[in-house]
C-alpha cells in the first residue's frame, strides 16, 4: 500500500492540492491512498515529484514502498 496519505499529510498538503498539482481530480487521491484504486508507474512517479514540489521531501520508495519487503506481521 502507498503512503501518499502520510506523505502528503506530513507537509501540510491537502488532497485538493495534490490533485491539482497533478490535473487530476481529489477522489482519485482519496482512491490511490484507501488503496481502491491503484496510479500506473508514471502516475507514481508523477505523484513523487509532486510532493516534493509542494514541499514533502521524499523518494520514490518512501511513497511506494516495495511490497516483496512489507513483514507479513504489520499487515496483521
Amino acid at each position: 500500500m502507498s503512503k501518499i496519505k502520510e506523505i502528503r499529510g506530513g507537509a501540510l498538503l491537502t488532497q485538493a492540492n495534490l490533485a491539482t498539482k497533478l490535473g487530476i481530480s481529489a477522489s482519485a487521491i482519496s482512491h490511490f491512498e484507501k488503496g481502491r484504486r491503484f496510479p500506473d508507474i508514471n502516475t507514481c512517479w508523477r505523484i513523487v515529484t509532486a510532493l516534493n514540489e509542494l514541499g514533502a521531501s521524499c523518494q520514490f520508495t518512501d511513497v511506494f514502498p516495495n511490497p516483496m519487503n512489507i513483514n507479513h506481521t504489520e499487515k496483521e
